[in-house]
């Protein structure tokens, strides 16, 4: 199992700025452009992947499952999915059904937003929802995942995401451009904040003196 571009399996992963351009075969499931299977608080952002996909079952463009197939609908995994494209083609062996331009399934707790895909007659962005929640996820033709309006989309949602980087337009469809990204958030140190100005001996930490 778990055969995918960047990632194969991930628990509370963070995956940003990755792509994939090749063929992932394998005789298992779980098989994706970026990752196979993702579980808890994971996020995949600003990525792509241009891909043929050959695998059993739970194929997708982006992401083969969130979630197990076995979790109970009280069992929610946070995973994140955004600002990412997929140019990819699914070929299922042994009769499997469960394939998806962007995901092959996603479970209960997971958000999959700001995701594009080349659409393909007769195959869904997802195939199994089981719970997620799904904003903006958009099926595109050739000319529109080329054009310049694409990437000024991509841009437009990256400005919002903690350490995106940039995308830039080529002669086919866009890349990344890591020449710009946008400024993670700042982490503050709480002591500095609760001994300013601090004391005399440089301890930082407040001492129970009672």
């Amino acid at each position: 199992k778990y055969c995918a571009g960047i990632v194969s399996f991930g628990v509370n992963s963070q995956i940003r700025n990755c792509s994939f351009e090749g063929t992932i075969k394998s005789w298992e499931w779980y098989a994706a452009g970026i990752a196979g299977q993702l579980l808890g608080d994971s996020k995949v952002q600003n990525c792509y992947a241009k891909c043929n996909i050959n695998a059993k079952n739970y194929l997708g463009g982006i992401i083969g499952i969130v979630g197990k197939e076995s979790d109970a609908a009280t069992i929610t995994h946070n995973t994140l999915i955004e600002n990412c494209y997929s140019y990819s083609t699914l070929t299922p062996t042994s009769g499997g059904l469960n394939k998806g331009l962007v995901a092959g399934r996603v479970n209960a707790g997971a958000t999959v937003k700001n995701c594009y895909y080349k659409s393909v007659t007769r195959v869904n962005a997802i195939q199994l929802d089981k719970g997620a929640t799904i904003e903006n996820v958009v099926g595109m033709t050739d000319d529109e995942l080329k054009a310049e309006a694409f990437v000024t989309t991509l841009n437009t949602n990256a400005e919002k995401i903690a350490g995106a980087c940039r995308w830039k337009k080529t002669e086919t469809t866009p890349v990344l451009d890591f020449s710009q990204y946008t400024e993670e958030e700042e982490t503050v140190d709480v002591n500095d904040q609760a001994t300013d100005p601090i004391p005399s001996n440089g301890n930082k930490h407040a001492e129970n003196t009672a």
